[in-house]
């Protein structure tokens, strides 16, 4: 064998052998490994190994998201980027943490129930190919759709549809979400989602023009307020750790 094979098998090895030894870890390792708790992540019960996990009623944020399956993706580990595939009923992508930090390739549907900022409707979020992603606090990917309909147990049709694509600007991922239907008191609805690298995000809600005063008075209560293009809401949310207040 020659010197030169002699060093690139040693180099394979040296590589491998720190993966090859993960998989005697839990995969409560690997997620805390990728930034879950960062991104909201949590579960009742983990069990498994960081090849074939799982996570037994799962939330996101405090949202029920079921049981889940996680698994640790090796290559990405010898970049110095920590990813975790998660894979549930209705949602699949990749969580990253390290060099890089944010979600790649998430599609699916996820169903937020009695959304305060939407006056106890229910929120239906639908991502195809979402991918956001951070050096540090600075984005440097996004693309993909994001769609989302608001509703209320017993409708037969969304009060409002909205879709956009995600893009950085700056610093910040931004998914500029535009009306697709909308009637009642969110006819015109529209929004702007901003996330930053810590996980925290805020959305920007407005309903253009001058609704009707059963209208109005939805979105009073909603927490809207007036002004001269229509009316609009400002609602804030926090992966733990990011070191601001949610507001209500």
């Amino acid at each position: 064998m020659t010197a030169l094979k002699t060093r690139t098998l040693v180099l394979v090895f040296a590589l491998a052998l720190p993966v090859a030894g993960l998989a005697t870890f839990p995969v409560g390792f690997a997620l805390r490994l990728a930034g879950a708790q960062q991104w909201g992540l949590s579960a009742t019960e983990v069990a498994g190994s960081i090849w074939h996990g799982r996570l037994q009623d799962a939330q996101l944020h405090s949202h029920p998201l079921g049981d889940l399956r996680v698994r640790l993706q090796p290559w990405p580990w010898l970049a110095g980027v920590r990813a975790v595939r998660v894979d549930v009923a209705t949602v699949r992508g990749r969580v990253l943490h390290g060099r890089r930090s944010g979600i790649d390739g998430v599609t699916g549907a996820f169903e937020l129930r009695q959304v305060p900022a939407l006056a106890g409707l229910d929120l239906l979020l639908h991502a195809t190919d979402l991918r956001i992603l951070f050096d540090g606090d600075r984005c440097i990917g996004a693309d993909g759709q994001l769609r989302a309909a608001i509703l209320a147990a017993g409708d037969a049709a969304p009060r409002a549809e909205l879709a956009g694509d995600a893009a950085c600007a700056g610093r910040t991922a931004v998914i500029e979400m535009a009306p697709v239907t909308g009637h009642g008191a969110l006819e015109g609805f529209s929004a702007t989602l901003r996330v930053h690298g810590d996980g925290a995000w805020d959305a920007e809600m407005r309903v253009a023009g001058t609704p009707d005063a059963p209208a109005q008075a939805w979105l009073q209560a909603a927490g809207f307020q007036p002004g001269p293009a229509g009316w609009s809401r400002l609602h804030h949310g926090d992966a733990p750790g990011a070191g601001r207040t949610s507001t209500p």
